[in-house]
């Protein structure tokens, strides 16, 4: 809900027939928001639960399984306590009263969206170690990456404590049918309103931090692709020049075998022996170079690593993509203060289901696990299966009985 400048006419209406009534005309913009806020909150709540579930219960102990809980957690406390306090917001448009439960919602979306933003920079720092020090990596144990989850939770409380100060019940003036009615809602509180420079000056702060965070993950993953690329296209190259000369050594083996005839048995056979070793040698010299240079690309599994990494990327961007609406609103908003009150009704219904897309990240996220991760679909299936078969087992035991 958005404030605008000072109204000449402005009405306050406490009859509960007006009240509704016009409830019922800002609902035409309002439902819009809301049912997409309920929908991210039934799919959030669901999905984050079973990554959880499987990565808390079922999922071997190892450092991305730390970030991944971290990730989860976060999405489902949005999914389970922001977004519901949202549509309370959105369903009583003029009527929210709820000040501390305002205070503490907005903060825990600032606390959850800026640990967010810390962890995807730590997660790509990570990411960035597997393929360019992976011995490094390897060293680093499971506490480091809980000491790296803790720390962006903090990071994230520190610059999102203002969340928790400015915002709270406000007066809010919306111009419905011509005439110009006032109410209340969550934003930023009454008596910040007079000084609202404080408020401009976090946002500012936010958005450049934002900014910059963005800029260096997309560098980072930039240069994790370009060596995933280079890595990829030299082993292929790798095996395909092993081939040749594989076949090459077998030619000249053979000629050299032609003209060795016109000697002596016994140094023939001792000729083809030597070749026979020296080719083995080279052989399992080569493949052993090759197995440890993929181990220092790796880490521990070339796969599993891969899928991770697929999966963190594109949650990653998710978030950027999800994010980027709410900062171009906000900053718009900043710029111009009549911005929302010259928009016509099509352009409010857009400018308030865009100021909440940022929620679309944390309905998306479990299910790109699901997609993009091959171990947790088996094991969400395996899961799935395994309970249906129990269910089965025991109607059947109980039928027969």
């Amino acid at each position: 809900m958005e404030t605008s400048g000072n109204y000449s006419n402005m009405t306050h209406y406490d009859g509960n027939k007006l009240a509704a009534d016009y409830r019922s005309e800002l609902m035409t913009i309002y439902i819009w928001p809301f049912v997409f806020v309920v929908i991210c909150t039934v799919f959030g709540v669901i999905g984050n639960t079973m990554v959880l579930y499987v990565y808390v219960f079922h999922w071997e102990k190892c450092k991305s399984r730390v970030f991944f809980i971290t990730l989860a957690t976060l999405n489902f406390v949005n999914s389970a306590f922001n977004m519901p306090i949202e549509t309370l917001v959105l369903w009583t448009p003029l009527e929210y009263d709820h000040h501390w439960l305002c205070k503490t919602s907005r903060g825990m979306s600032f606390l959850v969206n800026d640990t967010c933003v810390t962890l995807f920079i730590s997660i790509a720092i990570d990411r960035l170690l597997i393929v360019y020090k992976p011995f490094t990596r390897r060293l680093l144990t499971v506490r480091y990456a809980k000491i790296c989850s803790v720390t962006c939770i903090l990071l994230g409380a520190a610059s999102a404590w203002p969340g928790f100060v400015f915002y709270g019940t406000a007066t809010v003036f919306e111009e419905i049918n011509g005439v110009n009615v006032t109410g209340q809602t969550c934003y930023l509180s009454d008596r910040l309103m007079s000084k609202v420079t404080w408020p401009k000056l976090f946002s500012m702060i936010l958005f450049v931090l934002t900014i910059i965070a963005f800029l260096v993950i997309i560098v980072m993953y930039i240069l994790i692709g370009r060596k995933i690329y280079h890595v990829t296209r030299n082993s292929s190259f790798s095996r395909k020049s092993k081939q040749n000369v594989g076949s090459i050594v077998k030619s000249f083996n053979f000629k050299s075998f032609t003209r060795s005839s016109l000697k002596s048995k016994d140094s023939s056979q001792n000729e083809v022996v030597q070749n026979k070793t020296l080719k083995q040698n080279k052989n399992t010299e080569q493949k052993s170079k090759t197995d440890q240079y993929m181990r220092r690309v790796s880490g521990t599994n070339f796969q599993a690593s891969r899928d991770n990494t697929i999966t963190l990327l594109l949650v990653t961007m998710t978030f950027i993509v999800s994010f980027a609406p709410y900062i171009t609103l906000v900053t718009l908003r900043y710029m111009d203060e009549e911005f929302y009150h010259n928009l016509n009704k099509s352009g409010r219904i857009a400018y308030h289901v865009f100021l909440r897309f940022y929620f679309l990240n944390s309905t998306i996220s479990p299910f790109i696990f699901e997609f993009t991760n091959r171990r947790f679909r088996e094991k969400v299936k395996h899961l799935f299966w395994t309970r249906w078969r129990k269910q089965t087992v025991v109607q059947v035991s109980r039928s027969t009985v």
